[in-house]
Protein backbone atom coordinates (compact mmCIF):
# COMPACT_ATOMS: atom_id res chain seq x y z
CA UNK A 1 0.00 0.00 0.00
CA UNK A 2 1.38 3.12 -1.05
CA UNK A 3 1.27 6.27 1.71
CA UNK A 4 -1.31 8.33 0.28
CA UNK A 5 -3.88 4.89 -0.01
CA UNK A 6 -2.35 4.47 3.92
CA UNK A 7 -3.28 8.05 4.93
CA UNK A 8 -6.69 7.63 3.61
CA UNK A 9 -7.64 4.82 5.23
CA UNK A 10 -6.12 6.32 8.63
CA UNK A 11 -8.06 8.93 8.16
CA UNK A 12 -11.23 6.68 7.39
CA UNK A 13 -10.62 4.68 10.32
CA UNK A 14 -9.65 7.41 13.08
CA UNK A 15 -13.09 9.40 12.07
CA UNK A 16 -14.88 6.08 12.38
CA UNK A 17 -13.03 4.92 15.84
CA UNK A 18 -14.06 8.35 17.11
CA UNK A 19 -17.61 7.59 17.39
CA UNK A 20 -17.64 4.03 18.34
CA UNK A 21 -16.30 5.10 22.23
CA UNK A 22 -17.73 2.36 24.49
CA UNK A 23 -19.04 -1.40 23.39
CA UNK A 24 -20.49 -3.48 25.99
CA UNK A 25 -18.83 -7.31 26.44
CA UNK A 26 -21.37 -9.88 27.57
CA UNK A 27 -18.08 -12.30 28.15
CA UNK A 28 -16.55 -9.86 30.80
CA UNK A 29 -20.12 -8.27 31.73
CA UNK A 30 -18.53 -4.77 30.94
CA UNK A 31 -18.06 -2.06 29.17
CA UNK A 32 -14.83 -1.80 26.68
CA UNK A 33 -13.19 1.63 25.91
CA UNK A 34 -12.27 2.59 22.96
CA UNK A 35 -9.50 5.27 23.68
CA UNK A 36 -7.10 6.88 22.23
CA UNK A 37 -3.93 4.71 23.72
CA UNK A 38 -5.80 1.21 21.42
CA UNK A 39 -5.59 3.72 18.14
CA UNK A 40 -2.31 4.48 18.65
CA UNK A 41 -1.41 0.83 19.21
CA UNK A 42 -2.41 -0.08 15.42
CA UNK A 43 0.09 2.62 14.45
CA UNK A 44 3.05 1.96 17.15
CA UNK A 45 3.99 -1.33 18.35
CA UNK A 46 4.28 -1.58 22.10
CA UNK A 47 7.85 -0.25 22.40
CA UNK A 48 7.08 2.66 20.74
CA UNK A 49 7.84 2.30 17.07
CA UNK A 50 6.20 2.90 14.33
CA UNK A 51 5.05 0.03 13.09
CA UNK A 52 5.18 -0.84 8.96
CA UNK A 53 2.85 0.43 6.65
CA UNK A 54 1.65 -2.85 5.60
CA UNK A 55 1.55 -4.10 8.87
CA UNK A 56 -0.77 -0.89 9.86
CA UNK A 57 -2.87 -1.41 7.71
CA UNK A 58 -3.92 -4.60 8.18
CA UNK A 59 -4.88 -3.79 11.34
CA UNK A 60 -6.93 -0.89 10.18
CA UNK A 61 -8.69 -2.57 7.54
CA UNK A 62 -9.65 -5.23 10.29
CA UNK A 63 -10.81 -2.32 12.93
CA UNK A 64 -14.49 -2.51 12.27
CA UNK A 65 -14.38 -6.09 12.79
CA UNK A 66 -13.65 -5.68 16.60
CA UNK A 67 -17.00 -4.72 18.33
CA UNK A 68 -18.47 -7.23 16.56
CA UNK A 69 -16.22 -10.15 18.06
CA UNK A 70 -16.03 -7.67 21.74
CA UNK A 71 -20.13 -8.20 21.56
CA UNK A 72 -20.84 -11.82 20.92
CA UNK A 73 -17.68 -13.62 22.18
CA UNK A 74 -18.48 -16.58 24.08
CA UNK A 75 -15.79 -17.22 26.17
CA UNK A 76 -11.74 -15.33 26.27
CA UNK A 77 -9.33 -17.30 24.32
CA UNK A 78 -6.35 -16.11 26.99
CA UNK A 79 -6.46 -14.43 29.87
CA UNK A 80 -3.05 -12.91 31.39
CA UNK A 81 -1.14 -10.72 34.32
CA UNK A 82 1.77 -8.51 33.18
CA UNK A 83 2.78 -6.22 35.91
CA UNK A 84 0.43 -3.70 36.83
CA UNK A 85 -1.98 -5.23 33.80
CA UNK A 86 -4.62 -7.83 32.88
CA UNK A 87 -4.70 -8.48 29.50
CA UNK A 88 -8.19 -10.68 27.49
CA UNK A 89 -7.75 -12.29 23.80
CA UNK A 90 -11.12 -12.16 22.49
CA UNK A 91 -11.91 -14.66 18.94
CA UNK A 92 -13.64 -14.24 16.20
CA UNK A 93 -13.79 -14.52 12.27
CA UNK A 94 -13.52 -12.80 9.23
CA UNK A 95 -16.75 -14.12 7.85
CA UNK A 96 -15.78 -12.76 4.55
CA UNK A 97 -11.94 -14.48 4.13
CA UNK A 98 -12.49 -17.08 7.03
CA UNK A 99 -9.39 -15.91 9.17
CA UNK A 100 -9.39 -15.85 12.65
CA UNK A 101 -9.28 -12.49 14.07
CA UNK A 102 -7.75 -11.70 17.91
CA UNK A 103 -9.03 -8.61 19.31
CA UNK A 104 -6.78 -7.54 22.77
CA UNK A 105 -8.23 -5.56 25.85
CA UNK A 106 -6.33 -4.15 28.82
CA UNK A 107 -6.71 -2.79 32.01
CA UNK A 108 -4.33 -1.05 33.96
CA UNK A 109 -4.66 -1.28 37.76
CA UNK A 110 -8.35 -0.30 38.83
CA UNK A 111 -8.82 1.07 35.29
CA UNK A 112 -11.22 0.49 32.58
CA UNK A 113 -10.88 -2.30 29.86
CA UNK A 114 -9.67 -0.38 26.62
CA UNK A 115 -9.41 -2.06 23.71
CA UNK A 116 -5.86 -2.33 22.78
CA UNK A 117 -5.49 -4.04 19.43
CA UNK A 118 -6.58 -6.32 16.40
CA UNK A 119 -4.62 -9.33 15.56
Amino acid sequence: MDKFHYDELLDRRRRWYKTVWKVYCPCLKTDVIFNSRGFRHLIYDSRGELRTLADSARRLNMLPSAIPIIKYAKSVNEHRFQGNSEYWELLGKNHDEGTRIGVVLRKTGSGQIIFLSIM
